[in-house]
């Protein structure tokens, strides 16, 4: 998948690189995650953001680990444990409002984003998206 190499490196490197970019783009992200649906915004209310932007950095290697390889590492599997939790309860649906709020915000802020691009990120995420969607209940 080329055209997901070439967008993640270039996105990613500038979100790593570059702190202002970074923080606005996460910060983005997670508008565009609530408002994709009510419930999304009660799961965020008590949590450190600067926080979740790291973890959700890191969540993309972890998914896109599992794409390549379909095994299941200890961070991903923790990941899944983290939001498997009782007290989170997170629907299927809410993973697929990520995915969307993922694509939304890559479109608002990456000029040359094709839509080849926009599915190879989808195709890339939804391995380890459906990981997600399956495992964190029973773990």
């Amino acid at each position: 998948m080329k055209n997901f190499r070439q967008s993640f490196e270039k996105i990613f490197h500038q979100l790593c690189l570059d702190k202002e970019k970074s923080a606005a783009f996460f910060s983005l992200f997670y508008q565009n995650f609530v408002d994709k649906n009510p419930q999304i915004k009660a799961k965020f209310a008590n949590t450190d953001m600067a926080a979740q932007r790291d973890m959700l950095r890191m969540s993309f290697i972890y998914l896109i680990d599992f794409s390549q390889t379909f095994e299941e590492t200890p961070r991903l599997k923790e990941l899944a444990k983290i939001h498997g939790k009782m007290d989170q309860n997170i629907s299927a649906q809410m993973y697929d409002n990520w995915l969307d709020a993922l694509i939304l915000t890559l479109e608002q802020t990456v000029m040359d984003l094709d839509e080849r691009s926009k599915l190879a990120w989808r195709v890339m995420l939804s391995p380890g998206i459906e990981y997600m969607k399956g495992s964190h209940h029973l773990l």
